[in-house]
Order: C-alpha cells, then structure tokens, then sequence
C-alpha cells in the first residue's frame, strides 16, 4: 500500500492515519476515530487486517470479546496457521499433547456444526477441540484428570492468539459433545471440549453490555 493512498480520518487526532486506500468504500466512514473502533472492536473490515492487531498481551486481553455475528469473509491461512501454532504449543501436563484441534470451513461441515448448535453466528471457520480420554495425567487421589484442563489451554492459547492477528472469535459451549462427537465421527477415544467461531464481526458488531461488567480483584483474589 503506498503512502500517497492514504490520509487522516480521525477528527480528534489528526496523529492518527486511515490504513485503508482512498477508493475503500468505508474509508473515511467511521463514526469516530480509528482508536475508538479499536478500543469497541467494531473496526470495519479495511481496517482489522492492520489496526486491529494486538501488539501486547495486555492489549489483547483487553480488546478480545466474544462475536455474535461475522460476514462471510473467510480468514487468511497464514491467520488460522498461526493460530493452530499457538495452540500447538500450549503446556499439557507431562507435555502428553493429547489435543485434537478439527478445522471446519467446507459447507457440509459447517451444516453439522449448525445442525448442533444455533451458535456458529455465521462463521466462517469453526475450531473444534478435543482430547483423547486416554491419554491424559491422572491427579493423586485419581478423582481428576488432566484432559479437560488441557484442551482448555490448548483453547485459550489459540483464542487470544486469534486476536493478536485480527480474527474475531467465540467460545462455544452450547451443544451437547457426545453428539457432535457422533456427527463428526471422531474417534471414540476423544471427547470434545468446545466449538470456536473464527471469522470477521460483522459491521456495527461489538461487544454485548456484559462484558465489561467485571468483578474487582479484591473480589475474587485471596491472599493467604
């Protein structure tokens, strides 16, 4: 993209640059500034590919939400490789990797994930993730196992990494494991955590009103 394609759109900091070439159709159109829509996360699509990129960990906590409603626009391989990485180097215990990460984008696959779960929000791509039941560490006592806490982090890493590289996501847990399990003719040996939505919110879409309703730390932090 070249430098003369580009100009300020920002009518409270003229610091702050539009990425977007002079011939987008959204460009210029933003409501408020650029930093506003990062802040919302409702930048329109010209714009997430370079602004809506997390740099730091604290910024991506901050801006990660879960989307209720992409457009069709499919994402980037280099985008799902790099978030299939984080999750490839998330820590399990003993280091057994037990995860099974599925990558959901053909139609018919889709059309399953719809037939279990009204969830998808249209989506493009789903992540679904599970871990073999057998191959897990088991807690002295032998009340728990690791599998289920694995897969969480396994989940957790790629769902923040999504952030940091544009993608929009969900966590989904309304849908019953077993039978989805059956519908995608896993293995018998795994069992499913969760379903993760990938794709670009749609425009407009942000965050609901509750997620910024957070406890504070003295609420849920004990020193002992």
């Amino acid at each position: 993209m070249e430098e003369k394609n580009i100009r300020p759109v920002c009518q409270h900091n003229p610091a702050i640059d539009c990425p977007c070439p002079k011939d987008c159709p959204r460009h210029g159109k933003c409501c408020q500034c650029v930093a506003h829509h990062r802040e919302h996360g409702n930048l329109p699509i010209c714009l997430r590919g370079l602004v809506n990129k997390a740099k730091t960990y604290s910024e991506i906590v901050s801006a990660r939400y879960s989307c209720k409603k992409y457009t069709s626009e499919q994402i980037s391989k280099e985008q799902l490789d790099a978030i299939l990485e984080a999750g490839r180097l998330a820590p399990t215990a003993k280091n057994l990797q037990e995860q099974h990460v599925y990558v959901l984008q053909s139609e018919p696959a889709l059309a399953k994930i719809d037939a279990n779960t009204p969830c998808r929000y249209g989506a493009p791509t789903c992540l679904v993730v599970a871990f073999n039941k057998n191959n897990v560490f088991t807690y002295p006592g032998g009340k728990r196992t690791s599998g289920v806490e694995d897969a969480t982090i396994v989940a957790t890493h790629m769902i923040l990494a999504a952030k940091s590289v544009g993608v929009d996501s969900c966590w989904i847990n309304f849908v019953d494991p077993d039978k989805l399990a059956k519908d995608l003719d896993l293995p018998e040996d795994e069992e499913i955590l969760m379903i993760m939505d990938l794709g670009y919110a749609a425009e407009g879409v942000g965050p609901l009103d509750n997620h910024f309703n957070r406890k504070p730390l003295e609420d849920t932090v004990t020193y002992l």
